[in-house]
């Protein structure tokens, strides 16, 4: 008995981890964070969305490029100071 209950977990987790679709994680959407604050920046239809406030997207720069703006900070941006990104999951 107890070994048809190992191999029942077995089966239920195999079945959750499979059950997870590519839609369960948000590729479009970061959280960044300082040791103050934490917001949301996202991508939806080719502009950013930051906490809200939708931001054009003129030059056509990815997501990506602009999470890698903001965390090199390269104009020593006080606001931007120490502030990490990492990919949004969502739950």
């Amino acid at each position: 008995m107890n070994r048809g209950i190992k191999v029942m977990l077995i089966v239920f987790l195999i079945g959750v981890i499979t059950s997870c679709k590519k839609d369960d994680v948000s590729e479009n959407c970061y959280e960044c964070s300082n040791e103050i604050e934490s917001i949301d920046v996202c991508e939806e239809n080719g502009n950013f969305v930051i906490d809200g406030d939708v931001i054009e997207n003129d030059n056509g720069a990815t997501l990506e490029d602009l999470i890698r703006a903001v965390e090199a900070n390269v104009e020593n941006d006080p606001d931007l100071e120490g502030i990490t990104c990492r990919r949004k999951i969502a739950l």
